[in-house]
């Protein structure tokens, strides 16, 4: 992607988020309607008609770009109320599987979020710092140990 191409590609961005039509949710007391990183977009709305609001503002997008959403290729996921929904509108890829958003895991289901968001993060660490004590040579009964080992070694 150009630069003139990624700079009107978030300027697009900027005004999917200022757009009254598009409802995304709340979180923390501020509305997400979208989140952007490089060529990765992911859209959070609230209602459907909110979905097929931006797909119209990103077909314009793509006319003046050349660069259009490859709408077999987006994954969607029902959340909240809608999670036992089976309608799968639009031509998108449907799924019950988390979504993986900016490095987040967003599904329904909380305690899988969890362990993919927090345990998983968890875990890795403690294989990073047990490669790093190992490395040098320290052997520790349990994480605590380790983290002040591999804190008092760098």
């Amino acid at each position: 992607m150009s630069t003139i191409s990624l700079s009107v590609y978030f300027i697009c961005g900027d005004y999917l988020r200022r757009l009254s039509a598009i409802c995304g949710i709340i979180f923390f007391h501020k509305e997400l309607k979208i989140s952007q990183f490089v060529d990765d977009t992911s859209l959070i709305c609230s209602n459907l008609i909110s979905v097929q609001n931006t797909l119209l503002i990103l077909n314009m997008f793509g006319i003046l770009t050349g660069l259009k959403l490859n709408e077999s290729k987006t994954k969607a996921i029902w959340l909240g109320p809608w999670k036992q929904c089976t309608v799968r509108p639009l031509n998108f890829v449907w799924t019950k599987e988390p979504l993986k958003i900016l490095g987040i895991y967003v599904s329904y289901d909380k305690a899988g979020n969890e362990r993919k968001n927090v345990n998983q993060k968890i875990e890795n660490c403690d294989n990073v710092l047990i490669y790093a004590c190992n490395a040098q040579e320290c052997h520790y009964k349990n994480m605590h140990e380790r983290i002040i080992a591999c804190i008092s070694m760098s």
